[in-house]
């Protein structure tokens, strides 16, 4: 017998416990219109819109210096914030041969920056470009990413990485400090070994932390 029939993220002994989804208070581009993006492109690199309806960036033919750019001054960021992308990689070099797509969100003293490659997923600690997960970045599939970073003072900042709905690795240093411009938000892709290509369907931000609400269909017999 059917007792109940509840829609949660998370169910526990019949009491549910759900993030609610963000108001993407700060940026919610579907990425069909650009013109209000400046575009940055050197080289071969190609920022356009697709007939899909996709912020599409390409390198064609492949050349040292060559990327693709985008980029949009929208205001301010908050020192906690959500961004979630969602990309389709046509063709994905290495980050050591700058074959590279890179997103990056500014505040005016702290920028979030990570890579999507052949060889994985790469986050910006102020010194280096380290790793996260392992080969999580697949091409020819869309891949919903969504990053949760929270700064503290003194200047830090740690970033939690979930992919399609499911958490990753949490507690990530992205302490990338300096002087910039606040609110701006980069899109690159960078081909200067492989022809590499990639289309963005959205770009989101929000003010706070909003781990993926999963919702469910779960019958309690």
């Amino acid at each position: 017998m059917i007792k109940g029939l509840l829609l949660t993220g998370l169910l526990l002994f019949g009491q549910t416990q759900c993030s609610a989804e963000p108001s993407w208070d700060l940026l919610d581009e579907d990425c069909s219109d650009i013109t209000d993006w400046t575009d940055g492109d050197a080289g071969n690199g190609v920022s356009e819109v697709s007939p899909a309806g996709q912020f599409h960036l390409y390198i064609s033919p492949a050349a040292s210096g060559s990327y693709a750019y985008r980029t949009r001054d929208f205001g301010s960021f908050p020192t906690t914030y959500t961004v979630e992308i969602k990309v389709y990689h046509d063709v994905l070099g290495t980050v050591a041969n700058t074959d590279y797509a890179q997103f990056e969100f500014h505040k005016d003293d702290l920028r979030f920056q990570f890579r999507l490659a052949s060889d994985g997923l790469f986050v910006h600690d102020g010194a280096a470009w380290n790793e996260v997960g392992t080969n999580l970045v697949q091409t020819g599939v869309w891949q919903t990413w969504r990053f949760l970073i929270t700064g503290t003072t003194p200047l830090s900042a740690t970033v939690d990485v979930y992919l399609n709905g499911v958490l990753q690795i949490s507690g990530v240093d992205c302490s990338n400090t300096g002087t910039f411009t606040d609110g701006r938000v980069d899109v690159l892709q960078f081909g200067y070994t492989v022809a590499a290509e990639n289309h963005t369907d959205w770009i989101k931000i929000a003010t706070g932390l909003y781990p993926p609400d999963l919702r469910r269909i779960i019958f309690i017999q």
